[in-house]
C-alpha cells in the first residue's frame, strides 16, 4: 500500500508497533523502505550490535555503496540484507552450504558461538574451517568466513520472529495511513491506564490536525469517540473515580431517553444507579455539565440535588411515581422538582481547570500551564524537560555546563542519604511532549524545598548526570516560572524542508492561529535569506513549530 510505506519513509510511527523510537524514525526516513523486507531487517536490525549496521544497509539500499561478500556462496545468502547476517536462519544457512554442516549441527553450532561456549567453538572452528576447504577454499579464505561469523552469530535474530513484528508494524502503519482518526482514537483506548502514553497519543493526534476533546455527558461514550471526522472526544470512562459500572448506565441512560436537559435532570434520571457523591464530583470538576452552569456553581449544589433525589427515588419506590410528573423539566437549570437556586459564584480560574485535567485524566487537553512561556522557551538558553534527554547531548546542551530545564514538576519523592539520613529529593518534571528526572542533593534541597512542589511550573538550572546509561539533572537552583522574561520574537528554520505537504502545513499554521502578535523570522532557501514578518499567533502555533525553532 503505497500511503503505508509513505508513513513509514517520513518516519510518522508513533503508535506502530516496534518502529516509534525517535532514532528508528530517523533510520526509516533515511531508508524510505518500500517492501516488507526492508521492515524486516530494521526491526531484526535494531537492537545493541547489528544496529551499527544499518547506515551501511541503508548506503547499500539505495546503491550509493556496495555490498561485499567474501565468497559468492555467501551472496546467495545475504543478498536481501546487502552482506550482513542479521538473521539466525543466515548464520545456518552459511555453516550448511559453505562449510558442509547438516541443519541440526549448524544449529548446535550457531547456540554455541551465541552463547560463548569457547570449549565448544575451538573444537568446532577446526570442523568447519576443514569444510570451508573442502568446497576448494583456502585456510585464510575458511579463517575469514569464521571471523565474520562470530559476531552475527552473537546477536542473531530469528528471522521469523522479525518478519512476524514487521508485519505486526505493517499493519498498523496501514491502518494509521488509511483510517487514521479512528487509529488514534483506538490507540488512546488502549492505552488509556498509561498516562505517559496518552499524553504522546494526544500530541501525535494534534500533529495530525485532529482536535481532541474534554468530556461531555451528552456527547461522550465509555471512553473515546470521534466527532465529525476531526475531533476525538475523551469517553467518560476516562475519568478518575468515575467507574465503568456508572458510565455504562449513564450512556445507556442517555440511548434510551434522549440527552440530559440539566444536572437537575440527569441526578432525577440516574437516581438509584449507583452514582456516587464521588463521581459526580469528578464529573463537574473535569466539566462534563459545562453546558449547563459553571463547575463552581453546580460543585456548590450537587449534595444538594443528590439528596433530594435520593429522597424522591425511596418515593418511586413506594409507587408514589405521580410526583415525577415533570422532573426533568428544567427552568435555569434546575428542575422545579428541587426548587434549588444556583449560587451566584464566579467560575473557575483555568488554572484550576487544567489542574482537575491532569488529576482526573492524567493528562493536560484544553492548556497546559507551560503555554503562556512557550515563547521565552523558544527565544531563549532554556531547554524544555522532553528535550533533555541523552539525543541531546553535546547538541542542545553538554554535562559540562549548567542548562536551565522548565517544566511542571509532576514528581517530588524525598529520600534520606545512607551516609547521614539528610534529606534529598529524587523529581520529575514534564512539558507537553514527555518528562526528565531530576536530583536535589541535600544542600540544595534545603534552599530550594519550597519552590519543589508537585504542579509548580519552574526552571531547575544545573548539570546533566549520566549514570548507567540513564540522564538525569543535578539541581542547582530553582526558580518559579515567572521570573523568566518572555519575548515577542521567534524565528524558524525551514530551509532544509524539501516536503511540499509539510510547507504548506508550516504556512497553514502561521495563517490560521490568532493571538498575540510576535515578530517572526522565517529562514528559507538559502541559509543567508530570510523573512521578517509579524504575525498573531497562540502558544499552540509554536508548539506545532517546535521542532524548526531556532535559539536566538
Amino acid at each position: 500500500d503505497k500511503k503505508t510505506y509513505e508513513l513509514f519513509g517520513k518516519g510518522d510511527t508513533i503508535g506502530v508497533f516496534q518502529f516509534e523510537s525517535p532514532p528508528m524514525q530517523k533510520y526509516l526516513r533515511d531508508l524510505s523502505p518500500e517492501n516488507l523486507e526492508d521492515l524486516c531487517f530494521m526491526v531484526s536490525a535494531y537492537r545493541p550490535g547489528p544496529m551499527k549496521y544499518i547506515p551501511e544497509y541503508i548506503e547499500c539500499r539505495h546503491g550509493r555503496k556496495e555490498p561485499k561478500y567474501i565468497i559468492s556462496e555467501m551472496e546467495d545468502i545475504l543478498s536481501k540484507t546487502y552482506g550482513f547476517a542479521i538473521y539466525q536462519e543466515q548464520v545456518i544457512k552459511i555453516a550448511v552450504d559453505v562449510a558442509g554442516y547438516s541443519m541440526g549441527q549448524a544449529d548446535l553450532l550457531r547456540r554455541a558461538m551465541g552463547k560463548k561456549k569457547i570449549d565448544i567453538m575451538n573444537k568446532e572452528e577446526k570442523v568447519f574451517k576443514k569444510g570451508v576447504m573442502a568446497k576448494g577454499y583456502n585456510d585464510e579464505i575458511a579463517q575469514e568466513i569464521w571471523n565474520y561469523l562470530l559476531p552475527f552469530a552473537d546477536y542473531g535474530f530469528n528471522k521469523a520472529h522479525g518478519a512476524s513484528y514487521a508485519l505486526i508494524a505493517y499493519w498498523c502503519a496501514y491502518l494509521k495511513a488509511n483510517y487514521p482518526i479512528e487509529f488514534m482514537a483506538g490507540l488512546m483506548h488502549s492505552d488509556i491506564h498509561d498516562t505517559d502514553r496518552i499524553t504522546i497519543d494526544i500530541n501525535e493526534a494534534r500533529k495530525m490536525s485532529f482536535t481532541i476533546l474534554p468530556p461531555d455527558i451528552n456527547k461522550s461514550d465509555n471512553f473515546f469517540s470521534i466527532e465529525k471526522g476531526k475531533y476525538i472526544r475523551f469517553g467518560l470512562g476516562a475519568i478518575k473515580n468515575v467507574g465503568e459500572n456508572i458510565v455504562e448506565e449513564i450512556v445507556k441512560e442517555r440511548s434510551l431517553n434522549g440527552e440530559f436537559k440539566g444536572i437537575d435532570d440527569f441526578i432525577v434520571r440516574m437516581a438509584g444507579k449507583k452514582l456516587t457523591k464521588k463521581a459526580m464530583e469528578c464529573l463537574i470538576m473535569i466539566g462534563a455539565f459545562d453546558n449547563f452552569a459553571f463547575r463552581s456553581q453546580l460543585l456548590g449544589i450537587y449534595v444538594t440535588l443528590m439528596g433530594k433525589a435520593h429522597d424522591l427515588n425511596k418515593i418511586r419506590e413506594t409507587g408514589q411515581t405521580d410526583i415525577f410528573a415533570d422532573a426533568g423539566q428544567s427552568k435555569d437549570n434546575v428542575s422545579s422538582v428541587f426548587e434549588v437556586e444556583l449560587p451566584n459564584v464566579p467560575d473557575n480560574d483555568n488554572t484550576e481547570k487544567i489542574a482537575w485535567e491532569k488529576a482526573l485524566l492524567g493528562t493536560y487537553i484544553t492548556a497546559h500551564p507551560l503555554d503562556r512561556y512557550m515563547m521565552a522557551l523558544m527565544n531563549s538558553n532554556l531547554i524544555s524537560a522532553s528535550k533533555f534527554n541523552k539525543e541531546n547531548l553535546h547538541k542542545t546542551f553538554s554535562l559540562t555546563k549548567s542548562v536551565k530545564v522548565i517544566g511542571v514538576i509532576s514528581l517530588v519523592k524525598k529520600v534520606l542519604t545512607k551516609k547521614d539520613s539528610q534529606t534529598m529529593a529524587i523529581v520529575e518534571i514534564e512539558d507537553q511532549y514527555g518528562k526528565c528526572s531530576a536530583v536535589a542533593f541535600p544542600r540544595t534541597y534545603a534552599l530550594v524545598k519550597d519552590e519543589l512542589v508537585e504542579g509548580n511550573v519552574v526552571v531547575l538550572v544545573g548539570k546533566g548526570n549520566l549514570r548507567e546509561d540513564e540522564l538525569s539533572l543535578i539541581i542547582e537552583e530553582c526558580m518559579p516560572a515567572s521570573s523568566i522574561e518572555d519575548s515577542q520574537k521567534l524565528s524558524i528554520d525551514i530551509s532544509n524542508i524539501s516536503d511540499r505537504s509539510e510547507l504548506e502545513s508550516v504556512s497553514k499554521l502561521i495563517n490560521s492561529y490568532k493571538g498575540g502578535e510576535v515578530n517572526l523570522e522565517i529562514r528559507y532557501g538559502d541559509k543567508n535569506k530570510k523573512i521578517l514578518t509579524n504575525v498573531r499567533a497562540e502558544a499552540s502555533l509554536f508548539q506545532v513549530l517546535n521542532k524548526y525553532i531556532i535559539n536566538n
